[in-house]
């Protein structure tokens, strides 16, 4: 399918409007989305800090295996999987995010980044596209779950049905 570079720009916009905790459509937010995950102040020297992981939303940190001062990290965004309607006709975003267009937009960010992309939705078959839904107890809510509230429309009976997201985790290069 031929698909509008108008409507995968509209899904790029969607999915950088959330990655972690800013706005990934303005590239000056991707360093303060790295200073506040790190504990940093960017308006002091880097060299006179020490950075300390932060939790925030949408973002895992674990100790990296190479370097313990720096963590492993993963930023992510969710999407509710639903179509774009553009001239009359109905896109899918599956479908949109695997356009030229779009993965030629996430490489960019990727190599701004120094890091990988990947998508994950809820029923994708091949394992390295899987979007689980797991709980640390009973409990409490799983991290998609606490990573999604923002998305909950009236519609929604408080969860997303996981086989309606996407979810694109830009992660750090080892």
């Amino acid at each position: 399918m031929n698909i509008p570079d108008e409507v995968s720009q509209q899904v790029v916009k969607e999915v950088l409007n959330l990655v972690g905790d800013s706005n990934w459509n303005d590239l000056k937010e991707i360093p303060s989305t790295f200073a506040r995950v790190m504990s940093l102040d960017l308006t002091k020297p880097l060299n006179e800090q020490i950075a300390v992981p932060n939790n925030i939303k949408r973002t895992i940190l674990v100790p990296s295996r190479n370097d313990s001062k720096i963590p492993f990290w993963i930023f992510q965004s969710f999407v509710k999987m639903n179509s774009i309607e553009f001239n009359g006709i109905n896109y899918n975003k599956i479908d949109i995010i695997f356009s030229d267009y779009f993965k030629k937009k996430m490489d960019t960010i990727a190599f701004i980044t120094k890091c990988t992309w990947n998508v994950r939705w809820g029923g994708a078959s091949k394992k390295e596209n899987r979007l689980y839904r797991k709980l640390h107890s009973k409990n409490e809510c799983s991290w998609i779950d606490l990573c999604t509230e923002h998305l909950l429309s009236s519609e929604d009976s408080g969860l997303i049905d996981i086989n309606n997201l996407i979810m694109i985790e830009f992660k750090r290069k080892l």
